[in-house]
């Protein structure tokens, strides 16, 4: 609505409602409407009412012509449809020309921490664990993100180092070979000076002919080929036996099969 009717171009009579406003409480009765063009600046159905002292303008509005509104402590910015935002902080969806902030679905972005709380370290530690161990700088992303579903809305901070990621962390530094040995003098205490190759063949020389000696002391040699000889013939008399026993078997067919043949 306006009060100066030379701001308004296309202006056409209308017979409306009566409207009320501070510093007049008889209100005043909307008698025309028109456009208001100021550079970008472009609305449409801006009514005229005479009895107005100020010009108040329609927020929604000026959104509904693609504009940015930015209010701040001491102004009101309105910036046009290709300005492009460096920070979204805060965004709060728009309904029946009101914007309801919901603070139970905000989800913290950038350096707003006004909106929301920071978490205590035993939350901090809990969910940095239930998150596989990840940095807290991860765990504030998925805040701001917010694809992890369960995740409270807080700023995560932690002034204490974990000890399984710094176990985790550990590895053993590399030694770099030197090309110059750095002992001073020849280390001769408890060295023995012998060859370990020639020492170990004498060594299993002298193993085997005790070995071979004790086995030639303990062992009748007579007794074991007399025990070999025995096996053998035994061998022998089972294998003439079995031989025997399919030639019977054999014959006794043949005859079953001639009997049965004369039938």
């Amino acid at each position: 609505m306006i009060g100066n009717i030379s701001y308004i171009s296309d202006f056409a009579e209308i017979n409306e409602r009566y409207v009320a406003f501070g510093g007049n409480p008889k209100g005043g009765k909307i008698t025309g409407k028109g456009k208001i063009r100021r550079g970008k600046l472009d609305f449409d159905d801006v009514y005229f009412v005479k009895e107005l002292k100020f010009n108040p303008f329609n927020v929604s509005q000026m959104c509904n012509k693609k504009n940015i509104v930015l209010f701040t402590n001491t102004e009101c910015v309105v910036l046009s449809s290709d300005f492009k935002l460096p920070d979204m902080l805060l965004r709060v969806p728009g309904k029946n020309n009101m914007y309801n902030v919901d603070l139970k679905n905000i989800v913290p972005s950038a350096d707003l921490t006004c909106l929301f709380v920071k978490a205590t370290i035993d939350e901090s530690n809990l969910w940095h664990r239930r998150l596989g161990h990840i940095n807290f700088k991860t765990m504030n992303k998925l805040v701001k993100d917010n694809p992890v579903r369960g995740l409270p809305s807080k700023v995560f901070e932690n002034n204490h180092h974990c000890v399984a990621c710094k176990k985790g962390k550990q590895h053993r530094a590399s030694c770099k070979s030197k090309p110059v040995s750095s002992v001073s003098q020849t280390l001769q205490r408890g060295v023995i000076i012998q060859d370990p190759e020639e020492t170990a063949t004498a060594s299993d020389e002298a193993f085997a002919r005790e070995l071979e000696a004790e086995l030639n002391a303990n062992i009748n040699w007579n007794d074991v080929m007399e025990q070999l000889k025995r096996k053998e013939k035994q061998d022998n008399t089972v294998m003439r036996y079995q031989a025997l026993k399919r030639k019977h078997v054999t014959e006794a067919h043949e005859m079953s099969f001639d009997y049965n043949k004369l039938k």
